[in-house]
């Protein structure tokens, strides 16, 4: 009974997968804003990926960036809500290299850049996204590996939480579906995993 059921959600999951490439191949991107970058990554990311990209690309009309400290290549900025100085967001974007880090996290979790530091990017003269910021597993072609490599000596994509966990996941899933196959093949996956443990 369970392996019927752990079949039937794998067909499910299998069948969504299928729809969502489907809708990303089949739909265009409606650009919301003239913003260079939103134009950007509607070619190259998911439709899901997309729309939460845009959702925060849209928000950053809503929000203010002061430069609150500057040293050599690094600015600090307060990003904050117009009219709501209640809560702000510090920024710290590091000129030279196009690195930005927030205090909110977003990009860290979710592998989406956020809303203050599209902001600052906005303020600094910033109108593409820059190719580090852009992950291989959210864009359109990231089944075929001609992709942006997420991990290929970026050590700042290594250092990255979601990097790691997504990367772990995939070797996981690997071992599980080569492990599987048949009983020889699971005794080895299994210890292998434990071994790692």
């Amino acid at each position: 009974m369970f392996f019927r059921q752990y079949e039937l959600a794998l067909e499910r999951g299998f069948e969504k997968e299928i729809e969502s490439d489907f809708e990303t191949i089949s739909t265009t991107a409606v650009l919301k804003t003239p913003s260079p970058m939103e134009n950007q990554v509607a070619k190259l990311y998911t439709q899901k990926i997309f729309l939460k990209f845009q959702e925060e690309l849209v928000e950053t009309f809503a929000y203010t960036a002061n430069r609150i400290e500057e040293d050599g290549e690094n600015s600090i900025f307060r990003v904050e809500k117009f009219e709501d100085d209640q809560k702000s967001y510090t920024v710290t974007l590091n000129h030279s290299e196009l690195r930005a880090n927030c205090s909110c996290q977003m990009f860290e979790f979710s592998g989406i850049l956020c809303r203050h530091v599209l902001t600052v990017f906005t303020v600094s003269n910033v109108f593409t996204i820059p190719s580090h910021y852009i992950l291989k597993r959210w864009t359109r072609d990231a089944k075929s590996g001609v992709a942006l490599d997420e991990c290929g000596g970026d050590s700042h994509a290594r250092e990255s939480l979601t990097s790691r966990y997504t990367n772990l996941c995939r070797e996981a899933i690997r071992y599980a579906e080569d492990g599987a196959v048949a009983m020889e093949t699971y005794d080895a996956a299994m210890g292998a995993l434990r071994e790692g443990g």
